[in-house]
């Protein structure tokens, strides 16, 4: 009977402490960290410069798809500086010749004065082509908003787009009248990749003045960049 209960009390123990053995392995596992995610930092979106449209069409080229309306102008008509004898005089469809104009005008301290259709060019690309084509094609002289006394000034930078090949009307228009025999002009241009083609030789038909610098040609897609504000450097230099 003795024996009998010894052997129940040792077959007891053997159940009792494995499973406190199996509690103790339970509790020394180590909690999992709840590692909060890092807040994942968003992309910074670099502002895109929306650059102007190409206004400087060859023969078979069309002026900008987009119109110069969506590029900032103040300025109505050159104001006279007591201090100046030189004028930068321009006209832009799309913005290129405007911002190449106003390079200038910083750079030469000039007056400053943009040449404007009275009826503003269509800003739906065809229609603008086709009225640009036939202008040209009917030697047509359209009106400007204004024009200016340049009797002042010694030098006169004259601006344009390449259109056709050759200048947009509006600056015919704003030539025409001017005596310009005491002169120098120095004129210059923007295009998509026609370069000068009648350019020069048609502003020199139409203009007597006592001097003609070389034409400046700038790609409109290049009007921006270092090596063009360099090139208008050495240019207004010479």
């Amino acid at each position: 009977m003795n024996k009998s209960l010894l052997f129940i009390a040792a077959a007891s123990m053997c159940i009792v402490f494995p499973a406190c053995h199996s509690g103790a392995q339970k509790n020394d596992a180590a909690p999992s960290e709840n590692t909060a995610p890092a807040a994942e930092a968003p992309a910074a979106a670099a502002p895109s410069e929306s650059a102007p449209e190409a206004e400087a069409p060859k023969a078979e080229e069309a002026p900008a798809a987009e119109a110069a309306q969506n590029a900032p102008n103040d300025e109505k008509a050159a104001v006279p500086s007591a201090e100046t004898e030189v004028l930068v005089a321009y006209f832009s469809y799309s913005g290129n010749t405007r911002y190449v104009a106003e390079y200038i005008q910083k750079k030469t301290n000039a007056d400053i004065f943009e040449i404007k259709a009275k009826v503003p060019y269509p800003a739906e690309y065809d229609a603008c082509v086709a009225q640009a084509k036939q202008e040209l094609e009917g030697n047509a002289f359209p009106e400007i908003e204004s024009t200016t006394d340049v009797g002042k000034y010694k030098t006169i930078y004259i601006g344009f787009p390449n259109w056709w090949g050759s200048l947009p009307r509006p600056v015919m228009t704003f030539l025409k009248p001017l005596d310009l025999s005491d002169k120098s002009i120095r004129p210059f241009l923007t295009h998509g990749s026609g370069g000068v083609q009648q350019t020069e030789a048609d502003l020199k038909a139409a203009v007597k003045a006592a001097e003609f610098k070389p034409i400046l040609s700038i790609r409109d897609k290049d009007v921006k960049s270092e090596e063009t504000q360099k090139a208008i450097d050495a240019w207004i230099a010479d």
